[in-house]
């Protein structure tokens, strides 16, 4: 499958869906690092996470995203809904984020890697332009390395497409290059 890549990248190739059980990722997630959304203003915010909930009735996923801005000690609330677009692979999702109502945008949202433990993964939008790892415990403080146990830099790189040129220049960098940590300790 492909999706639109940014202006003048043509069409991105998704990686390979690797199928996860959808009621078993429904929990709190540890924001780890990201490369952020500069729109939304993600980039000055930390100690985020995302709680996930399924409605089966309605099949929606609702999303409650909390985060403290830099500088602050209180922490924000903004609230997303969405469908996944292709069980039972389920990594195909589309959110619509809630100002004063829930708007209709369909943003894409791809599952790129559940670890089969449920212990991290990592998320990303069709551009390529976005990514979040993500943990099921929170951070260790005065740990040097957070990434998540056994976890390469290559698997980054082949899951968001780096070995294809989708981030240019940032191909050859570490995992560290690619992120952005948002964990900070209190």
């Amino acid at each position: 499958a492909t999706r639109p890549g940014r202006a003048g990248r043509g069409p991105v190739a998704l990686p390979a869906a690797v199928p996860f059980n959808l009621d078993e990722f429904m929990i709190k997630w540890h924001v780890l690092a990201n490369i952020p959304l500069f729109i939304s203003g993600e980039h000055l915010l930390c100690n985020g996470y995302e709680h996930y909930q399924y409605d089966k009735d309605r099949k929606m996923v609702k999303v409650r995203f909390t985060s403290t801005p830099l500088g602050s000690q209180e922490s924000q609330l903004a609230l997303m809904h969405g469908h996944v677009k292709n069980p039972p692979t389920n990594t195909d999702w589309s959110l619509n984020p809630k100002l004063l109502f829930y708007l209709p945008l369909n943003l894409g949202y791809i599952m790129l890697y559940v670890a089969p433990d449920m212990s991290w993964c990592l998320v990303g939008t069709p551009s390529r332009a976005n990514m979040w790892i993500m943990t099921a415990k929170r951070p260790i403080t005065k740990d040097p390395k957070p990434w998540p146990a056994g976890v390469q830099s290559s698997t980054y790189r082949f899951q968001m497409g780096c070995t294809s040129g989708g981030y240019g220049d940032v191909i050859s960098c570490e995992l560290q290059d690619l992120v952005t940590p948002v964990f900070k300790g209190t």
